[in-house]
């Protein structure tokens, strides 16, 4: 699974603040917190006279919440993940065009229009 997500790219990679990759992880925790709503309904009596005790089932108070607290975080991680651009020497220094002091500083396309 690891190959097949490596080999996953996208020509406008470069221009783009997010890559295919961040986009493919976001589904992931997408389908994770709809997964934790899901576990998360039901468990309603029939009659409103009745009490129906299987409300507080282990799955709807326990699994569910940390499902969809962890798809979250999970998402947070998605949007903030980069390509490792530490690994790639032609790429060090700069993550998807901002300037580090790691390299000679960029200059401006046009200082003054």
């Amino acid at each position: 699974m690891k190959k097949l997500f490596n080999k996953i790219s996208d020509n406008n990679d470069e221009k783009m603040p997010l890559t295919m990759k961040n986009y493919i992880l976001l589904l992931v925790g997408f389908v994770v917190i709809v997964l934790g709503f899901i576990l998360m309904a039901g468990g309603g009596s029939e009659s409103p006279s009745e009490f129906n005790y299987e409300m507080f089932s282990w799955r709807r108070i326990t699994l569910a919440p940390i499902l969809v607290i962890g798809g979250f975080a999970f998402e947070i991680y998605a949007i903030l993940w980069v390509i490792s651009a530490l690994r790639r020497p032609e790429r060090r220094g700069h993550i998807r065009g901002v300037c580090s002091l790691r390299v000679p500083p960029c200059k401006p396309k046009n200082p003054h229009p």
